[in-house]
């Protein structure tokens, strides 16, 4: 008899645990339904953003190649973007809040300019953070490192680096970030 209660207790208690779980999804449903809206649930950003195509959803990735964050989201990035819908672009931007990252955004518009960005830009987030053989904000190792890696000519690097046309972007950057 004493068994056969313990099985019934049992029995209320897992009843009761399932009608409770019932009841939080359902009241999930309204929590979640929610309409966003700004100054309440976001912050909308202080000017446009211009975007590529106003018939695509544009997802930006604002990094830094000194951000162990961003490194450690890299790979995931990079196999999202992989397979995206046909609607949708992904662009990846340095971001520039201090003077002191502007080193590396231009590390990133030189591979990008030279046309290696996709070949390099993992690499390069590898040799600072896991190999760590420079840091983020040396331009000397920076460019050496593009050239060896780029197997391409030191002074070809330079100038992609130092290249008047990163400037206009460090400046528009400076103001999203």
């Amino acid at each position: 008899l004493l068994g056969l209660n313990l099985t019934k207790k049992k029995f209320k208690e897992e009843s009761m645990k399932k009608l409770i779980l019932i009841i939080l999804i359902a009241f999930s449903n309204f929590v979640f339904a929610v309409e966003p809206q700004p100054g309440i649930n976001f912050k909308p950003t202080k000017e446009v953003i211009p975007t590529e195509s106003k018939d695509k959803i544009e997802v930006v990735e604002l990094f830094w190649y000194g951000c162990i964050h961003c490194y450690d989201m890299d790979p995931y990035l990079n196999k999202w973007a992989d397979n995206l819908p046909k609607d949708v672009i992904f662009k990846r931007i340095p971001a520039i809040p201090r003077k002191d990252w502007v080193t590396s955004a231009r590390a990133y518009y030189a591979l990008e300019s030279l046309g290696i960005v996709n070949k390099l830009h993992e690499k390069l987030f590898d040799a600072i953070h896991k190999e760590k053989l420079f840091k983020h904000n040396d331009t000397k190792a920076l460019i050496n490192w593009i050239a060896l890696n780029g197997k391409l000519d030191k002074k070809d690097v330079e100038a992609a680096f130092n290249s008047f046309s990163m400037n206009p972007g460090s400046i528009v950057l400076s103001t999203i970030t």
